[in-house]
């Protein structure tokens, strides 16, 4: 005996049309079971064998097809599903926009509030005479120069010494000259020759050598040291004496500043009375003939008709 049973479910419902099937089956399988009890009744006893060697009856399928089912089946309740709430598309949202960089305004800064106008001047103030100012560096500098050409050596040895007070040293003194309107080699020259007027022999030939090397093809510079003699050869020394009780000798020291070599150097004596005229001359030579920079020589003169 062979029973097909198809089952229809609808989600939920399962267990209730799981039931009504169990009972549609037993009913048929009852039916079945009903029909070859009464048809084994009506067969005598002498027959059971002729019965055992027939094949057994066939209990039909008597399941409704799939595709119709039965009317309890159509008629069950169905629980009613929820409704699903309805879902919106939102749109995607657009890219970013990057903002443009906005350049900055340059910030202004306020205004300075105005000054007040200071009051005017007193009219003791305006009174009293008010000195002119100083004249400037480079303007001192050349008035020392011409009074010395002049030949008012204090009053250029006063004006020199005024300005190496101002200053502390030659390089400010010849920066304050250049910053007047003078090249550096002119600045170089009048500080060289304020220290000449001031009495500053060592550093007025120490500078005036550095000059004469760093500018020995500058005609200006070579003149103006030629000029003021500040590397001419000098006495270092000078003494006079009385020989055989009726001559005038008169010795001394030379020494050459210069940076070359001075050759053949002549010296000439002259004898004054107290009134400063000339009495009487001598000349005399430098041994040894050639001097080199910074070395010394000796010189004698004499005054043969001389009265001592």
């Amino acid at each position: 005996m062979r029973i097909r049973v198809t089952i229809g479910v609808s989600r939920k419902s399962g267990l209730g049309l799981g039931w009504i099937a169990s009972l549609f089956l037993a009913c048929a399988v009852g039916w079945g079971i009903g029909r070859l009890g009464s048809d084994s009744a009506q067969i005598p006893a002498s027959t059971e064998t002729h019965i055992a060697a027939h094949p057994a009856p066939v209990i039909r399928d008597v399941s409704p097809p799939p595709s119709r089912p039965s009317a309890d089946l159509a008629t069950a309740p169905v629980e009613d599903l929820p409704e699903l709430p309805m879902v919106e598309r939102v749109p995607a949202a657009p890219p970013a926009v990057k903002p443009k960089a906005v350049p900055k305004k340059p910030v202004t800064p306020p205004a300075d509030p105005p000054v007040a106008e200071p009051p005017p001047t007193a009219i003791a103030e305006l009174l009293d005479p008010v000195p002119p100012p100083p004249p400037a560096v480079r303007e001192r500098a050349r008035q020392a120069d011409r009074l010395a050409e002049s030949g008012e050596s204090d009053g250029a040895r006063a004006t020199a010494e005024a300005l190496f007070a101002e200053f502390p040293s030659t390089t400010a003194l010849a920066a304050a000259l250049v910053e007047a309107g003078a090249i550096e080699v002119e600045a170089k020259l009048e500080t060289v020759r304020l220290l000449q007027l001031a009495g500053r022999d060592g550093m007025s030939r120490s500078l005036a050598r550095e000059l004469k090397r760093s500018y020995a093809g500058t005609a200006s510079v070579l003149e103006s040291i030629d000029r003021w003699g500040l590397l001419t050869p000098r006495i270092v020394a000078v003494e006079s004496s009385v020989e055989n009780g009726r001559e005038l000798v008169v010795s001394g020291t030379l020494e050459n500043p210069d940076i070359g070599d001075v050759r053949q150097v002549r010296i000439v004596v002259e004898a004054l009375d107290g009134a400063g005229s000339v009495l009487a001359t001598a000349e005399a030579r430098i041994r040894p003939k050639v001097l080199p920079p910074g070395s010394k020589g000796d010189f004698s003169a004499r005054f043969k008709k001389l009265d001592p």
